[in-house]
């Protein structure tokens, strides 16, 4: 049976792969990849919400890495809430780029998760496994997606600023991703955009998209 690491790291390159097809030779939009693409990215984001980055908290709290592969979730998630263009993948590509290799790389998050998980790794695997396909919600094409996108994405580059101030702004702007993955919901005044989680009920073993 497949580690943790091999597992997700395996997951990245399929998704890295279904982005490639999702934008042809002449910027137009494969659909079938783009939305394949979509609920696998973010299925991939509320694991590691909802399942790895919970453990690495209860046992060591947060560090820099893990505070900006929640700052690159949230960018990335709202990446996918506006209809696909060449320049939303070309954006999602660069930040994927720069995200991968904090967890895959050697000493990085998954190895870490992997420690921590210690004699609880399988039972953390069959939660991997077993977490739910995420349901999505239409695409938003409004001002605020944008000016949304724009803050979270302003937010990710903030690494290690020692500016209080800075990183305080930032949280004001950036939406916890505390659930794992946005089903692309917006508010429609003029607050920035609010992301919609999956939840599990108790009656039913389906994602359903639900405000924190």
């Amino acid at each position: 049976m497949a580690g943790l690491h091999d597992l997700l790291s395996r997951d990245h390159a399929r998704l890295d792969q279904l982005l490639t097809s999702a934008l042809r030779s002449d910027d137009s939009i494969d659909e079938v990849s783009y939305q394949e693409f979509r609920g696998g990215l973010l299925w991939h984001i509320a694991v590691e919400e909802r399942v790895l980055l919970p453990a690495v908290r209860r046992q060591r709290g947060d560090s820099a890495v893990e505070q900006q592969l929640h700052r690159d979730h949230a960018a990335l998630a709202a990446l996918l809430v506006p209809s696909p263009t060449a320049a939303e993948i070309d954006a999602i590509r660069a930040i994927l780029e720069a995200h991968n290799p904090l967890e895959e790389g050697p000493r990085g998050f998954y190895e870490g998760v992997e420690e921590i998980a210690g004699n609880e790794l399988p039972a953390m695997l069959a939660r991997i496994r077993d977490y739910p396909p995420v349901r999505l919600a239409p695409h938003a094409d409004t001002a605020v997606t944008r000016r949304s996108i724009e803050q979270l994405r302003a937010c990710r580059s903030i690494r290690s600023r020692s500016s209080t101030v800075a990183t305080r702004d930032c949280h004001r702007e950036e939406l916890e991703v505390r659930a794992g993955l946005p089903s692309g919901r917006v508010q429609t005044s003029s607050r920035p955009m609010r992301l919609s989680y999956p939840r599990r009920t108790a009656s039913s073993s389906r994602s359903q998209a639900v405000a924190p």
